[in-house]
C-alpha cells in the first residue's frame, strides 16, 4: 500500500517584500503537499510598510533595472512594467528605462503580482492562505510549534519564517507621554499628515529617508508653513547620479581591521577618483560586493565604534534618493521653507492646537523652544530586538527561542538563516532574513541581498 507525503506546514510571520518572495519560491519549487500561511496584519499582503504608501511621489531610492525581484531575471520588472503600462501609465515615466525611478506603490502592486502568478502556477498539493491577523505566541511543541494568533486562531507549522522586515522605531518616553494628543504621530501611519492646515508649521523628528517621504508629502500637498527637520547630526540622504563603475580598491584582506583605518583609506580612494573624472558615489559603490565581509571581520568593539561614529555619514552616502525627491527636498531648503538642523528633543509639551517642542541645538548646547501644529517621528525602524516590545518577538525572545545581536542589530543567526536560541544552539525550527539579520550581516535590507536570501531560505525550509 502507497502512501502519501505527509502535509507540511510553513508559515511565513511578515507579508512584505522578504515573507512575499519566501512564499513565490515556496509555490514555485514545491513538489509535495505543502501548506503556506503567510500572516500579515495589513490586507495589503505583499506590499509591506515600504511599498503601502499611496503617494504617488514616494520613489524606489533604486532604479528600476536594478529591482527585479529575481536575480537570475533582471529585466523581470522592466518586463512587468511595460506589460502593465496601459493600467499604469499615469504613475509612470513616458520614457520607462532601466535608469527610472518608479513609485514605491507600482513596486508593491508587482510583488502582489508575483506572488498571484506563483499561485496560480503551483502544484496542486501545494497551497497558499493569505491570514490577515497578528502572531501573539509561538509554543515549541514536539514537531514543530502551536502558532496562536490575536483573532484567537491557532495552528501547528513546521517550519516558522520570522519576515518581520521594518518595524516602525519605538518613541522614547518624552515622545510617548502626550501620544493621546492630535499633534503627536508617526510618519508611517496614514494619518501623520490628516487635518493639518496648509500654513501650519511642522516638526519632523529624523532626518533619515523618512523624513524626505514626509517632506515630499507635505510639497504635494501644497503645504506652506515652516517645516523644522531635527536629528542628532542634522544628516540628510544625498541623491543618484547616473556614474561609471569604478574599479575595485579594496578586498577582504587588503581592507584595514579597524574603522579608523577604513575610513582613512575610503575617504583617500575618493579623492583619488575625484582626480580621476569619477563621482564619489562609484567609489562607495564598488565596495558593495564586499561590504558584508568587510563588517564581519571587524571585531565587535570596532562595530560598535562604526554604529556609534560613522554609521549615519554611511547612511546618507549608501542609501541614496531619487534625483527627483532630491530636487524637491533641495528647493525647500534653499527657499527657506525647510531648515534641517542637528539637536536633540528635550520635552514637549501640549497647548491649545499645537505642541510646544525643545530642542537642544548640537552645534551652540542651547535650548530653543518650536511651537509647531503637528509633529511627526520620522526615527525610521527599530532593529534593537532587546528591547522590541511587539509580538511575537517579545514572545520568542521571553522564551529563550531566540538571541537578540549582543550590539543591536535585530537576532543572531547561523549562515542559512535559521536562528540561534539564547544559548547559541541552531534551530530547526525558525528561520529568518533581511532586517533581522543586519547584525550578522550589515548589508542585508536592499532587494539584492533579499532576494537571495529568499530563495535560499525557500530551499532550506523546504
Amino acid at each position: 500500500m502507497l502512501t502519501s507525503d505527509p502535509l507540511t506546514t510553513i508559515a511565513i510571520v511578515g507579508a512584505g517584500f522578504s515573507g512575499s518572495l519566501v512564499a513565490v519560491h515556496l509555490l514555485k519549487t514545491a513538489n509535495r503537499p505543502l501548506l503556506i500561511e503567510l500572516i500579515d496584519r495589513s490586507h495589503e499582503i505583499g506590499r509591506g510598510i515600504a511599498y503601502s504608501t499611496d503617494d504617488t511621489s514616494h520613489l524606489l531610492n533604486v532604479s528600476a533595472g536594478k529591482m527585479s525581484a529575481f536575480s537570475y531575471d533582471p529585466g523581470h520588472l522592466l518586463r512587468w512594467l511595460h506589460n502593465n503600462r496601459s493600467k499604469l501609465a499615469a504613475f509612470l515615466p513616458k520614457d520607462l528605462n532601466a535608469s527610472s525611478f518608479i513609485p514605491r506603490h507600482i513596486y508593491g502592486l508587482y510583488i502582489q503580482s508575483i506572488l498571484e502568478e506563483a499561485e496560480a502556477a503551483a502544484s496542486s498539493n501545494v497551497r497558499l492562505e493569505r491570514v490577515i491577523d497578528e502572531v501573539v505566541a509561538v509554543e515549541p511543541q514536539a514537531r514543530g510549534a502551536i502558532v496562536s494568533l490575536r483573532s484567537g486562531r491557532a495552528f501547528v507549522a513546521d517550519k516558522i519564517v520570522l519576515a518581520v522586515g521594518n518595524a516602525p522605531a519605538v518613541p522614547s518616553a518624552s515622545q510617548t507621554k502626550d501620544d493621546d494628543t492630535p499633534y503627536l504621530s508617526h510618519a508611517w501611519s496614514a494619518s501623520a499628515l490628516a487635518g493639518l492646515e496648509l500654513d501650519a508649521p511642522v516638526l519632523l523628528i529624523g532626518t533619515g529617508l523618512t523624513m524626505m517621504d514626509m517632506v515630499v508629502s507635505l510639497h504635494d500637498r501644497h503645504h506652506q508653513g515652516k517645516i523644522y527637520a531635527v536629528s542628532r547630526r542634522g544628516l540628510f540622504p544625498l541623491t543618484h547620479r547616473s556614474t561609471k563603475p569604478y574599479p575595485a580598491f579594496l578586498t577582504p584582506d587588503t581592507a584595514p581591521k579597524t574603522i579608523r583605518g577604513l575610513l582613512r583609506c575610503i575617504r583617500s580612494e575618493v579623492e583619488t577618483a575625484a582626480e580621476q573624472g569619477y563621482d564619489w558615489r562609484s567609489a562607495i559603490d564598488s565596495l558593495r560586493p564586499i561590504t558584508q565581509q568587510l563588517w564581519q571581520q571587524l571585531g565587535r568593539v570596532e562595530q560598535r565604534r562604526f554604529l556609534r561614529h560613522a554609521s549615519p555619514y554611511w547612511d546618507v552616502h549608501r542609501h541614496r534618493i531619487a534625483p527627483e525627491m532630491g530636487d524637491v527636498v533641495r528647493a525647500m531648503l534653499d527657499s527657506g521653507q525647510l531648515t534641517i538642523t542637528a539637536g536633540r528633543i528635550q520635552d514637549y509639551q501640549a497647548a491649545r492646537d499645537a505642541v510646544a517642542v525643545t530642542v537642544r541645538d548640537r552645534q551652540t548646547q542651547t535650548n530653543r523652544v518650536l511651537q509647531v501644529s503637528r509633529a511627526v517621528n520620522c526615527t525610521g525602524v527599530q532593529i534593537d530586538y532587546r528591547q522590541l516590545p511587539q509580538s511575537p518577538i517579545a514572545n520568542l525572545r521571553a522564551i529563550g527561542l531566540i538571541r537578540p545581536n549582543d550590539i543591536g542589530l535585530g537576532l543572531d543567526t547561523a549562515a542559512d538563516g535559521a536562528v540561534l536560541d539564547a544559548r547559541g544552539n541552531r534551530s530547526s525550527l525558525l528561520y529568518t532574513l533581511g532586517t533581522p539579520r543586519r547584525g550578522d550581516l550589515w548589508e542585508t535590507i536592499a532587494v539584492p541581498e533579499l532576494r537571495e536570501q529568499a530563495r535560499a531560505l525557500a530551499a532550506t525550509v523546504l
